[in-house]
């Protein structure tokens, strides 16, 4: 009795039931190649299983590139949009700090007219603390 499944015509080649488990553990052994003896049907048969098996070993070994591949890019997927969030508050932050400018602006006006008031009052001021024949020198009485 033979202990090789045979490949019903039916079935699909490139189906991989069954290989859930060799896909989660992603150890894949490679098969030694069979020397070529005598053609006879049984020695035939172990070839052709021989080379689906390796193409669907060669297959699986695809598959798991491509899923490296892709946990590659989802990991830098997920940083790219974390930059983007800080990114983004960091211009709702710059937009509110140009709202405020013209208020700013408004104060600062307002400053500048409050402390040119202010020089003009210490400026009257100082005349008001100088003797009173200082102030009349310097008003124009002493001139005859």
């Amino acid at each position: 009795m033979n202990s090789k499944k045979k490949v019903s015509p039916k079935a699909d080649p490139i189906a991989l039931n069954g290989f859930e488990a060799l896909l989660d553990k992603a150890h894949v052994e490679v098969a030694e190649p069979i020397q070529p003896q005598k053609p006879d049907g049984v020695q035939l048969e172990k070839t052709t299983t021989y080379y689906e098996t390796r193409t669907l070993l060669e297959l699986l070994g695809q598959v798991q590139k491509v899923h490296e591949l892709l946990n590659e890019t989802n990991k830098r997927l997920t940083s790219a949009y974390s930059r983007v969030q800080h990114m983004e508050k960091v211009v709702e932050d710059q937009e509110k700090k140009l709202e405020v400018i013209p208020a700013l602006e408004k104060q600062a006006q307002r400053a500048i007219e409050l402390q040119d008031k202010l020089d003009k009052a210490i400026a009257e001021l100082e005349k008001l603390r100088q003797p009173w024949w200082h102030r009349l020198s310097n008003n124009g009485v002493n001139k005859i």
